[in-house]
């Protein structure tokens, strides 16, 4: 072979190569008008100045989270690595990192540092049929956050993460959400006579966790709030659990059209009006399954019991059956005579002996709001009895 075709050969082969390469490369410009478009579904707006795209990383630059009320919250320049096509023009990304946000305003100041985002999944600007709807993530971690006024701190977490598992078929989703190292600084309150109270109870700052755990499943919107846990150093355990159903895609589209349409016109009684029918109209599409609230003392009644009985002059085992006897009077308004005795005796025995209290709503099958609102308005006394409602201590 002659040195001229080798080296023609060799000229083609880099073209061809090149061109490869080019007609493979990331469209970043298309990269971002998906993602906000996949965005605007949340109910905000993505806004961004520029893209950058080098090999597998796409910079959205100033980008900018518009909320619903059109409240701006600056993200800065994000970087998604790992960004590849999928079918059907979509796309992934590995991870997605944001600088760290320095948000002020006149409620206060709000700081979250080192936000991470892995496993994206971005939909196309038209998902077909039986696909994912919205961006899903695998899981995002961030912290310390801190949110602080004139004088100082108010509350800070040192981390928040949070987990999704995709269900098969896209059938819904499992999430996991935690927030650590809570700390609320309660002697900031302006109240007097509260500021007063927390002190009283040695509850100037309290520390904490926050755990949740549940579910979505879209074809019936089954929604299943399995744990959802505040539990509060020397204060005490708020544990919710909670199911409903009739939460499905198109009652989001249609809770978020309706938001919009009452946003779009603020201060319009009329598009207040219509979103008020408009959600009535809604909820008749949602069933009740079940609910659970318990409280697992940690020294918060026994505390609470010492300061009112001082502002009576009395001991708080004399304040607490000072409760107990006032009880039945307040429960008289529900005009049940089985659920306030039942109310009364549990309350009772958790004065007594502060443990945990707990409200259970276990209907033997799913209630349709309708129902429970008819009830609500024409005969409330019935509510406990059409949802099954008992109230337990010390369990």
């Amino acid at each position: 072979m002659s040195a001229m075709p080798f080296s023609r050969i060799l000229l083609a082969g880099t073209f061809l190569i090149g061109f490869a390469g080019s007609a493979l490369a990331l469209d970043g410009n298309d990269f971002a008008k998906t993602l906000t478009a996949a965005y605007a579904g949340s109910g905000s707006k993505l806004q961004y100045s520029g893209v950058d795209a080098n090999g597998e990383t796409v910079v959205m630059h100033n980008a900018v989270v518009v909320a619903p009320g059109d409240e701006k919250f600056t993200l800065g320049d994000v970087t998604f690595s790992g960004v590849e096509e999928s079918d059907g023009g979509g796309y992934t990304a590995e991870s997605a990192t944001v600088p760290d946000i320095v948000s002020k305003h006149h409620r206060g100041d709000l700081s979250i540092k080192n936000i991470k985002v892995n496993g994206i999944d971005i939909p196309p600007m038209k998902p077909s049929e039986g696909t994912a709807q919205s961006i899903i993530y695998q899981s995002a971690s961030a912290g310390p956050v801190t949110l602080s006024d004139k004088e100082g701190e108010v509350f800070s977490a040192t981390s928040l993460t949070s987990k999704i598992d995709r269900m098969d078929n896209d059938a819904g989703y499992k999430a996991d959400v935690q927030a650590n190292g809570l700390t609320f600084h309660l002697d900031r309150v302006r109240n007097p006579k509260t500021k007063a109270a927390v002190e009283a109870m040695g509850y100037q700052t309290v520390t904490g966790k926050f755990d949740m755990t549940g579910s979505w499943k879209a074809d019936h919107g089954e929604v299943q709030v399995a744990d959802c846990t505040l539990d509060l150093d020397n204060v005490g355990k708020l544990d919710l659990r909670l199911d409903l159903s009739g939460y499905t895609p198109d009652f989001i589209k249609s809770l978020r059209q309706l938001q919009a349409q009452a946003l779009s016109k603020p201060g319009d009684k009329g598009a207040q009006q219509a979103l008020g029918i408009g959600m009535l109209g809604l909820l008749q599409q949602l069933s009740f399954g079940g609910l659970s609230l318990r409280f697992d003392d940690a020294s918060l009644t026994h505390k609470a019991l010492t300061y009112a009985g001082q502002q009576q002059g009395v001991s708080a085992d004399q304040m607490a059956q000072v409760a107990k006897a006032m009880l039945p009077i307040g429960l008289a308004k529900l005009k049940n005579p089985q659920f306030q005795q039942e109310i009364s005796d549990a309350v009772g025995k958790f004065l007594d002996n502060p443990k945990n209290l707990e409200i259970n709503a276990a209907p033997d099958k799913p209630v349709a709001f309708p129902m429970i609102m008819g009830s609500a308005m024409a005969a409330p006394q019935s509510l406990p009895n059409v949802l099954n409602v008992k109230v337990t201590a010390n369990q």
